[in-house]
């Protein structure tokens, strides 16, 4: 077995516990465990990232109920400034497939899809007495599908009442956007970074772009619309890393009663302290050694996980009692 397995196991199986509390019931651990090891396969460079951001990767990953197999979700690469020197970190970057899987999952959004449009495409759009209208029919017999070719982008959901909700945005609306990107756009000459994640996947960020409009007017979006803005700042690409250039933001405190109901539910599930200040210290990357530490986001992925921990001890004890019934019975009507 090969260093870099050894090393997404060993990640794997330390965090194991924390994914089953935060995976959904569909997605079973030892399938999210095999597509991670396979990412790993697929890019060998994850060996080199820190141990801690590769739990964090796949923890956020399994919080959000994706899995990193390049399609809903990716774990890439990027290179973090310590002191004076440049540290290879992991980190979960959310896929079209994987956001229009979850906006599908809310339950109110039946249908839901994000395309580009070329200029041999066939797009209309309006409104009527009836609302919002779409009519798409792409070319693919055409030769000019390339980014130089787009002329827009457009998002469209379905909702469970029969409502259309559509947003379209003109190659300039995107563009608008991506030029305040710090990674998109190089300082000196003004022009789009070859290399930046805009040069790189232009449609695909255009798609982001778009969806993430959409999803300001869905229903129940509040979810989806963190991993839409959850985006990698970076400079460029250098031997197929990410350099980092956002300072990391802190985020705000946590209020005393929040504290408060957050120990009520650590004791009702029976968690250790120290193993959970431990635990969210290390898929942070941030120090906390007490309950006054907690910032906003790690209070929520504490909570998140905890009332996951209560149900399933609540599940547990009701399968014991079942089972104590059982023999129970089974005593009584042998001893009759």
């Amino acid at each position: 077995m090969s260093n870099q397995v050894t090393v997404i196991n060993q990640v794997l199986s330390n965090s194991k516990q924390d994914l089953v509390n935060l995976l959904p019931a569909h997605i079973k651990v030892e399938n999210f465990m095999q597509i991670c090891q396979t990412a790993a396969m697929v890019n060998p460079d994850l060996q080199t990232c820190t141990a801690s951001s590769l739990a964090q990767a796949f923890i956020q990953c399994a919080k959000d109920g994706l899995v990193p197999d390049g399609k809903e979700a990716a774990i890439v690469i990027y290179n973090k400034k310590q002191g004076s020197n440049w540290v290879a970190n992991a980190q979960y970057q959310p896929m079209i497939d994987g956001i229009l899987k979850r906006l599908r999952q809310s339950g109110e959004v039946p249908y839901i899809s994000a395309k580009v449009v070329y200029t041999e495409d066939q797009f209309d759009t309006g409104m009527d007495i009836n609302g919002e209208y779409l009519s798409f029919k792409p070319n693919y017999n055409s030769k000019n599908r390339t980014n130089n070719d787009i002329k827009l982008v457009f998002a469209m959901a379905k909702l469970k009442n029969g409502e259309a909700i559509i947003e379209v945005m003109t190659l300039e609306d995107v563009q608008r956007i991506m030029m305040l990107s710090k990674s998109a756009i190089d300082t000196k000459t003004g022009k789009l970074n070859e290399w930046s994640v805009w040069g790189k996947f232009f449609d695909r960020m255009a798609l982001k772009t778009v969806l993430h409009r959409l999803a300001k007017r869905l229903p129940n979006s509040s979810e989806v619309m963190e991993m839409l803005e959850r985006e990698i700042q970076v400079r460029e690409i250098k031997n197929g890393r990410f350099e980092e250039i956002t300072p990391v933001q802190t985020a705000p405190s946590v209020s005393v009663e929040k504290i408060e109901e957050l120990k009520k539910m650590v004791a009702s599930s029976r968690s250790n302290e120290a193993q959970m200040f431990a635990f969210i210290s290390s898929v942070s990357q941030r120090t906390v050694n007490s309950y006054q530490d907690l910032d906003a986001v790690q209070y929520e992925n504490l909570v998140s996980m905890i009332e996951k921990k209560i149900q399933k001890n609540v599940q547990q004890q009701r399968e014991a009692d079942m089972q104590g019934n059982v023999l129970n019975g089974e005593f009584v009507q042998a001893t009759a």
